[in-house]
Formats: C-alpha cells, structure tokens, sequence
C-alpha cells in the first residue's frame, strides 16, 4: 500500500474481511491473540498506522486525518467492501475520522477502551483532566523512554500487572524497542488532546458494539456510556475489574462477546 510512504500491513486468513487498528505508542503485533481467535472465518487485515511499527519510517504528518485517510486507500487498494472494523484506544478515533469520511466501506464497529473525546471539556465530564495528558506530553517530550514507561503502567491495573508479568504478550507490548517515533508519538499524541469527534458518533450507520474495562486508567469508562447513548443502536459491554486492554487480560471474554456481535444479522442490531 501507498510504497512510497512505507506504510506496512499484513492480511492472515480468509472470509469477510477484519481490519484491526491498533492505539496510541503501540504497533500492529498487539493484536496477536485476536488473530489467532479470528483468522479461522475472517480475512484478518492489520495495519501499523505512520510513524508506528513496521510503519515507523513512514513520513508525517501524523493526525487522525493522515491515519484515516490511509485506512481508506488501503481498503480500497484491497478492494474491501463493507469491512468489520475493531479500534482499540485511539484506533477508534483514527476508525470514528474514516466512518465519517468513507461510511460506505464500514459493515460494522467493535470499538474497544475508546473515546469520542479523552479529555474533558466544559460540556463533556467523560474524558480524563486535561492536565494529565498534558503532563504525559512533557513527559514524552524530555525523556522518550520514561515517559513512554509511565504509559506503560497505565495500560493494565495493579492485579493486571501482577499476572500477566511473565506473559510474551505483555512483554511485547511494553516492548520500548518498539515504540513509535518520537515525533510520531508526539503528533499523535496532541491529537490525542486536541481532537472532540463527539459529532461523529450520532452519524454512525453501521452496528457497533463498544467494550471498555470499567478500570481503565486511560480512557475514561464514562466516555464509553457516552459513545453508546448517542451512537444509534449501538451495545455496550463494561467488563469488570478489567484496564485499558481487555483483549489481552480478558480474551475469552472479548472473543464471545466479538462472535455474537458478528455472528446477529443486521436486523437484529436495530
């Protein structure tokens, strides 16, 4: 896809097309264990947005805009019709930016640990202090590695941590040999503050279903209840006791809730 911008991305699997778009600092290989739940009755595509993975050579400008719009071309490039997608984190903001632009090629959603907006606003108490985020930047900006640890401990509670301390996928995640580029992450990031795609949710056509642990540290579990009132028809899972990467700590749960999700005809959504 678009080679002249080092984008990278891979396709696992046959039937209906399934595209993943992974979050904020992180990289396509999160999606591991959903692939290999999935790869059986889907055609997996995944994709390592500019700046991240085994895009991280890809040039700038790294904005939702930019990520949407190469979601979009890859689809196309790929000849993808009405495709299922599932976002984690921020990738459901870069999918909310593609719906809005490309409704046409979205079948359905599974937003995951995501928000319309992740920080508050005078009109919306959903999102987490702004004052925090901010402080993550400085952090970023001065010492790329630590702040990107801080991030890290984040992700998942404190039980979390403590069993999946051992876990390779958990290594793999907080990897910092596979952190995105600096400048990437700092893009994105003011993205991350900047954006409000609370518009976009009541345009939404396609059957979404929304799953958030109700102990995210990261996007406000608040900002999920808000996503599912104003999303037409949508369904709304909060997994208990659970952080910001159910799909990691909470697979099996998350992989029933996905099937029954895909497996109701459209009808049935409404």
């Amino acid at each position: 896809m678009n080679k002249g911008t080092q984008l990278q991305y891979k396709t696992i699997g046959h039937g209906p097309p399934l595209l993943l778009v992974h979050g904020w600092a992180m990289h396509s290989n999160v999606w591991a264990g959903l692939i290999e739940k999935f790869s059986d009755s889907f055609q997996i595509i995944t994709i390592d947005l500019r700046g991240h993975g085994a895009s991280r050579e890809a040039p700038g400008p790294y904005t939702y805009d930019i990520f949407a719009g190469d979601i979009i071309d890859l689809m196309r490039e790929l000849a993808c019709a009405r495709i299922t997608a599932v976002g984690w984190s921020m990738g459901v903001s870069v999918l909310l930016k593609a719906a809005v632009r490309s409704p046409e090629l979205f079948d359905r959603f599974v937003f995951i640990s995501g928000n319309p907006s992740l920080v508050s606003r005078p009109d919306y108490s959903c999102g987490i202090p702004a004052v925090s985020v901010q402080r993550l930047y400085r952090q970023v900006e001065r010492a790329y590695p630590e702040g990107l640890k801080n991030f890290y401990r984040l992700l998942f509670t404190a039980g979390e941590h403590e069993l999946l301390c051992h876990d390779p996928r958990y290594a793999a995640m907080t990897d910092l040999a596979a952190a995105p580029a600096k400048d990437a992450a700092l893009a994105s990031l003011r993205c991350l503050m900047e954006e409000d795609l609370r518009p976009a949710l009541t345009g939404l056509t396609a059957p979404t279903l929304i799953l958030h642990g109700d102990e995210d540290a990261i996007c406000n579990p608040a900002g999920a209840t808000f996503m599912h009132t104003h999303i037409p028809g949508s369904q709304l899972v909060l997994l208990k006791q659970t952080g910001h990467v159910p799909f990691l700590t909470r697979s099996n749960d998350v992989t029933r809730h996905v099937r029954l999700f895909l497996e109701r005809p459209h009808d049935d959504h409404r």
